[in-house]
């Protein structure tokens, strides 16, 4: 199963013009990774990206920098990404994982020995 971790939120010091003037880190940027490791470990696959918050969206209360969480800030991301993100990225995790596990091209020198 895919799993989504923020890396790091980028953040006005102090609010933009608009919705949130004047408050204090206001976060506009959201860096992300989606992974998927076998169930052994052997094998990992990963995503990452970034993903623009702007422009706001009027009607949401401001949340302080210290009160953002994890949970949160995947919120915002799947709000302001295109709406097929999430599941074109997991896909695309899954199929660089299958390709691990069951390599559909190989490489190699068949003089050498072992090849």
């Amino acid at each position: 199963m895919p799993a989504w971790r923020v890396l790091q939120l980028d953040d006005y010091t102090l609010g933009p013009p608009g919705e949130y003037v004047g408050e204090s880190r206001v976060v506009y940027r959201v860096h992300w990774e989606c992974t998927e490791t076998t169930d052994d470990g052997a094998h990992s696959a990963l995503a990452y990206g970034s993903q623009s918050l702007e422009p706001f969206v009027g009607g949401e209360a401001f949340i302080a920098w210290s009160e953002v969480t994890e949970a949160q800030a995947l919120e915002w991301l799947f709000a302001k990404a295109p709406p097929d993100l999430q599941e074109e990225t997991e896909a695309r995790v899954a199929a660089r994982l299958d390709e691990q596990v069951h390599p559909t091209t190989r490489n190699g020198i068949p003089w050498e020995a072992g090849e």
